[in-house]
């Protein structure tokens, strides 16, 4: 499993928000095929921050993503194998944000030869 975003280092989510007050949901998903997948909150009414764990919810978080540039939403690249498991958590920034969430996984094409 490799994670990617393009702006915070593995382990460094918290000054991101999430914090304490924040309302989170965590999903498992396992990924059906070899491939790069697009995690995203795009059209969410919240203000996001994704995080992912391995399958264990072993700390720290392998990748982690605030806001896109120009909207609140939050998106992660994730290459995995079928069958890896990850842990997908989905928080408010802040204590306000507990507006409904839009949690979209998408498998991007392969590149040609």
């Amino acid at each position: 499993l490799e994670g990617a975003d393009d702006a915070y280092p593995p382990g460094d989510c918290t000054p991101l928000g999430a914090g304490e007050g924040a309302p989170d949901v965590a999903l498992r998903w396992t990924a059906p095929a070899d491939g790069t997948f697009l995690i995203s909150t795009l059209g969410s009414q919240a203000d996001t921050v994704l995080t992912l764990y391995r399958d264990d919810c072993a700390w720290p978080e392998f990748a982690c993503h605030d806001d896109q540039p120009g909207v609140t939403s939050s998106a992660i690249r994730l290459t995995a194998g079928a069958g890896d498991a990850v842990v997908v958590v989905v928080s408010g920034y802040s204590d306000r944000d507990d507006e409904p969430f839009v949690l979209h996984i998408l498998q991007e094409p392969a590149e040609g030869p």
